[in-house]
């Protein structure tokens, strides 16, 4: 728990500042001070603390270094501008009534004045009781900005997700980019072993590359290493990536934050480069980290000095330690920079790092374990008769607005088909709760596919998993070449009108336990034959939301036509892997559906919005609702595949909008183009997880080169042999 001591330093005029503190319980108290150093004086303060800085890492010490020395008297000024008089009386008064109430002391910096900002305010020093205030838990210091809009907890289900982002210009400092890394992976490996952090690293050093890869979030955190710097003539913060030869692109704060500010989940930016935490003499929102800040990240850790690799590495150790616990940020802050101090004795570099934050509380996280569970019990499972009610309970909590009122779902819409087999009991309750979609909201529907998809062939679903012989099992979806009217035609795209021969698509995308048998197979992702004309066949990357029975995301466009490739070899060896109608004669071919084999699945020969009919339905896909205000719900996540039966198409295909973007075979700008070869933009369709509602559409459309990482994932259509 926390009290906050709120330190106001306002300009009067110059050379004449209004101290004012704030306590819950102690009240407030202020005086007026002078400013104590003249520009001159501050200059060579400010350079002898740098250069003590540096050289406090050397082994000589007796009691006191003269570097510690230099250090320490700064922070006793400091001390001294802000606790004098009333004011420090306020400051005991404040630590006692913390302490009575077991709770910290937090001291949230107000500074309206570059000036002021510039100061290195994390070493202040109390003499009397030989400290230094922010290496105590009891008394975080933070640098308050006061921008409005306040910043709640998100709730994170482990592991906290960390994107790395390192830059090294080939016309700067060169770093050792692996060197680098494996010193972060190596702070973090007990961290990343307990399933506590989860650490991914961008590809590429271009802003370009940035900017895709926080598209492929949700991040929590984004870790950056590089080189930094303070532009004097636009007064404002530099954060150097590369161009596309390789060189310097240095980019402006603002411009920074215009890459990382938009994104929900991110809640915290390490920036381990020179002078991010520098603020200009005009504006102080003008440092890197304040304009992030400024542009709605919750918290921000920046360098005011150079920083060792060293100590940067202990502090990021203890920092994510401290946050996977579930300590506040300047808790975590405090933790560091003491296991920084602990770790290197001689060396002051603990007060590097500087915290600016707008969180009220200095929680960034609620940070929950995954724990595979069913959803608390209601008395009984809604029963089946139309005429029962749902518990009480449960009929308070999931009624809609008048506005969002639940409506019958179409015809075609049912459950996945009857699980015969004997099911265990928590098995047989959990895929009841998964598809009743009237009586349990999605977040309470998904944690009844977690259970089932928690570990490989739990779910039974036909469909879902694989079979007994250890094949995915995929549920054909017969899509015919016309109607029981004899039409052909369906709506394409913008109006346009095709017909198209009978084919088979799966009724779900492939889940991650189908994709990871062709992972695992000695003839399977490593087998050379399934890439063959493809232009590049990269790594696999790791699935974001491991959970078997939701789609495999994070592949690449090859990767799910090298798996098709994979199923028809099977198929020639099984061929009860195909739809039956193409078990003798020609047998048939598996691959990506193209753009107007999806359309048709998802529409039917109507020209319908959604695969469900014209309008959207709030509660029938795994879209964020709350974007566009569509709706309440928004899960952040992946979903089981087949949560969502009010959501199926004519055809009862299922997740044709949202959960995960799919791809399809033909070219996105010419979509007449179907070749496996060649490197053209792919087209993905049917929105994502992460899409407005309006954004999973049946005609929303994307183009992508290759990855479309934590949001993108495929389904299989078959067809006859030509």
């Amino acid at each position: 728990m926390h009290h906050d001591l709120d330190v106001d330093v306002i300009l009067i005029h110059t050379g004449e500042y209004r101290v004012h503190l704030r306590h819950p319980f102690a009240g407030e108290a202020a005086r007026t001070v002078r400013w104590p150093w003249s520009e001159l004086e501050l200059e060579n303060r400010l350079k002898d603390l740098q250069i003590a800085l540096l050289r406090a890492g050397g082994r000589r010490r007796k009691a006191l270094s003269p570097e510690e020395e230099t250090v320490q008297r700064f922070g006793r000024e400091l001390f001294a501008l802000l606790f004098d008089g009333e004011t420090l009386a306020h400051y005991r008064r404040s630590i006692d009534l913390a302490g009575d109430a077991h709770a910290d002391l937090r001291i949230r910096l107000h500074l309206d004045d570059p000036a002021l900002a510039a100061l290195p305010w994390e070493f202040l020093y109390d003499a009397t009781h030989g400290d230094y205030l922010c290496l105590s838990t009891r008394t975080p210091i933070v640098r308050y900005l006061d921008v409005g809009r306040l910043v709640a907890p998100l709730t994170v289900t482990a592991p906290l997700r960390v994107l790395g982002v390192i830059a090294s210009p080939s016309d700067l400092e060169p770093l050792d980019v692996e060197a680098e890394k494996a010193r972060v992976e190596q702070a973090l490996a007990n961290l990343i072993d307990a399933g506590m952090v989860e650490l991914v690293w961008m590809r590429g050093q271009t802003w370009r590359d940035l900017l895709r890869s926080m598209r492929a979030g949700p991040w929590h955190v984004v870790h950056f290493i590089g080189h930094g710097g303070f532009d004097p003539h636009r007064d404002e913060g530099l954060i150097c990536f590369a161009d596309d030869a390789g060189q310097t692109r240095a980019m402006a704060a603002s411009d920074v934050a215009l890459l990382l500010a938009d994104h929900h989940d991110l809640r915290l930016v390490l920036l381990n480069a020179c002078e991010s935490a520098r603020a200009g003499a005009l504006d102080i929102f003008s440092s890197t980290a304040t304009a992030l800040v400024r542009r709605g990240l919750p918290a921000v850790i920046a360098m005011q000095y150079e920083i060792t690799d060293r100590a940067a590495i202990e502090f990021a150790r203890s920092l994510y330690e401290a946050l996977a616990e579930g300590m506040s940020i300047d808790g975590a802050v405090s933790e560091a920079r003491k296991a920084v101090k602990l770790d290197a004795p001689y060396s002051m570099e603990w007060g590097t790092p500087v915290l600016h934050l707008r969180a009220a509380d200095g929680r960034l996280f609620e940070i929950e374990t995954p724990k595979p569970a069913l959803p608390p019990a209601t008395p009984a499972l809604p029963p089946a008769a139309p005429s029962a009610q749902p518990a009480a309970h449960a009929a308070q909590t999931r009624t809609p607005p008048a506005s969002q009122s639940v409506q019958t779902p179409p015809a075609a819409a049912k459950a996945p088909a009857v699980v015969k087999r004997s099911l265990d009991p928590e098995v047989a309750r959990a895929l009841a709760i998964l598809t009743d979609w009237e009586h349990y909201p999605p977040e309470e529907r998904l944690k009844a596919g977690d259970f089932l998809g928690a570990a490989p062939g739990r779910d039974p679903r036909p469909g879902v998993g694989l079979r007994t012989d250890g094949l995915p099992d995929i549920d054909w979806v017969e899509i015919p070449e016309c109607d029981a009217n004899g039409r052909r035609e369906f709506i394409y795209q913008k109006n346009e009108r095709r017909t198209e021969p009978t084919f088979w698509i799966a009724r779900y995308p492939i889940t991650y336990e189908q994709f990871q048998v062709f992972v695992d197979a000695r003839d399977g992702f490593q087998n050379k034959a399934w890439r063959e004309g493809l232009a590049s066949f990269p790594d696999l990357p790791q699935q974001y939301f491991k959970v078997w029975n939701r789609p495999r995301e994070r592949v690449y466009w090859v990767h799910a036509v090298a798996f098709g490739r994979w199923l028809t070899a099977r198929a020639q060896q099984t061929p009860d892997l195909l739809p039956q109608a193409l078990r003798k004669g020609k047998g048939g071919r598996i691959t990506l559906p193209t753009e107007w084999q999806w359309a048709k699945a998802a529409r039917g020969w109507d020209d319908r919005r959604y695969p469900w009919g014209a309008e959207y339905r709030t509660g029938y896909a795994n879209v964020d609702e709350t974007e566009k205000k569509d709706g309440p719900h928004t899960l952040q996540q992946t979903s089981a595949v087949g949560m969502y039966p009010q959501g199926a198409s004519p055809f009862d295909v299922l997740d044709l909008s949202g959960n995960v973007w799919e791809y399809c075979l033909n070219e996105y700008s010419k979509p007449q183009n179907v070749q496996e070869s060649g490197q053209a933009r792919r087209a993905v369709l049917g929105g994502s997880w992460y899409s407005s509602a309006g954004g999973a559409s049946v005609a929303a459309r994307l183009d992508v080169v290759g990855s479309f990482d934590g949001f993108g994932g495929f389904r299989v259509v078959c067809a006859a042999s030509p």
